[in-house]
């Protein structure tokens, strides 16, 4: 991901979209999505999202989807100190690629 955020091809082929951006903003991220992929714009009701996909989900021992997108507070498995250090990982945001990203954070 980091070659991709950085390749010469990144602006044209690479969108990220930051999870607590969506699910602040899921209406202006759809949106952002759509301009993007060069699409009409589709309306969704962000307050009664339904999905199910059972037989993927059974693999990854995930849940249905339902309810409104918001944030909901979720708690790490990994102790603090790793968790920390991945998260100074991070690299999209930071204004150094051609890569459309959607963050909280200021280019």
């Amino acid at each position: 991901m980091k070659e991709a955020y950085n390749g010469a091809d990144a602006g044209a082929l690479l969108l990220l979209l930051d999870y607590d951006t969506f699910v602040r903003h899921p209406h202006d991220a759809m949106t952002l999505i759509y301009r993007f992929l060069d699409k009409p714009v589709i309306a969704h009701d962000f307050d009664q999202v339904t999905y199910r996909a059972e037989a993927f989900d059974s693999q990854f021992l995930a849940h249905d989807v339902t309810g409104r997108v918001e944030p909901r507070p979720r708690a790490t498995v990994l102790p603090p100190d790793l968790f920390n250090r991945f998260a100074a990982l991070q690299f999209w945001g930071k204004g150094d690629s051609l890569a459309y990203a959607i963050t909280g954070r200021p280019s």
